[in-house]
């Protein structure tokens, strides 16, 4: 009879602890076949971005989420057709129609009229709010510092003026006068609408034209007569671009409404 195997020889296998780590499985894994049957753009971007599985493919759209954000994005549009751009605009904020514009500026130039037509223009330019207030902040500082430059030559001249003259009393003489002579001139009215029957400019020119009034008749000045009509030289100075807009040259515009009252003056002197 056969000896029983002493079970003590048999080696000795030690318990392992934990169970060996194995790498999660992917969800969907793709096969050989999936991978050869693929287009060949597909194929390309398998290879180059290394998914093995189409949970790899997934955690990079949901990582591309949120790096561009989720919804409707922004796309420029390939032509200057504003229709086209009206999507882009929208998108970065400009309001639906013209009057959802909110002005909330004070200013007395601002006339409903020129609201409504800045308004227009800030939609057609694709205007977010915040732009529209500050391009028209902006307007309104130009023309304040216009204004104030052309406050400050006006108080100089008054200045110079009033020296001239031999002080403050004899200016405000003088004003009177000058004014007298506008209204015998039949263009004190205009002047006083256009707020220059103060201007230290025209009262200073009103009073060269009664320093050479004989007789009321305007003497001549010793100079060679105009090479224009006076007429014809108001209308094209009335025609000039810096006439009608005295933001775009203020110095020149200055000038050109200088010699424009000189040839109202003229053509009233004539009957005209």
């Amino acid at each position: 009879m056969a000896e029983l195997l002493d079970v003590s020889t048999e080696p000795k296998i030690e318990a392992q602890a934990h169970a060996p780590v194995s790498e999660p499985s992917k969800w969907m894994p793709l096969t050989e076949e999936q991978r050869a049957s693929a287009p060949d753009e597909i194929k390309s971007l398998l290879e180059a971005k290394k998914w093995n599985s189409l949970d790899d493919a997934l955690k990079s759209y949901k990582d591309l989420e949120k790096f561009v954000g989720v919804g409707k994005h922004l796309v420029i549009p390939d032509s200057d057709d504003p229709e086209k751009w009206n999507d882009v605009w929208n998108t970065l904020g400009r309001p639906e129609t013209p009057d959802k514009y909110e002005l909330n500026i004070e200013s007395d130039i601002l006339e409903d009229e020129l609201v409504t037509k800045w308004k227009q223009f800030a939609h057609s330019e694709g205007y977010t709010q915040k732009q529209m207030e500050g391009a028209v902040q902006f307007q309104l500082d130009i023309v304040s510092a216009i204004n104030e430059a052309e406050n400050k030559a006006r108080e100089e001249t008054k200045a110079a003026l009033v020296k001239k003259l031999g002080g403050e009393t004899q200016y405000k003489n003088a004003v009177i006068e000058a004014r007298i002579l506008a209204d015998q001139l039949g263009i004190y009215r205009k002047l006083e609408a256009k707020g220059l029957a103060s201007d230290p400019d025209v009262i200073e020119m009103l009073l060269a034209i009664k320093n050479k009034t004989a007789e009321g008749v305007i003497a001549p000045a010793g100079t060679p007569p105009p090479a224009k009509d006076p007429v014809t030289e108001r209308a094209e100075i009335m025609a000039d671009p810096d006439w009608k807009d005295h933001l775009k040259n203020p110095t020149r515009h200055r000038e050109l409404h200088k010699r424009y009252l000189e040839l109202c003056m003229q053509i009233a002197n004539k009957g005209g």
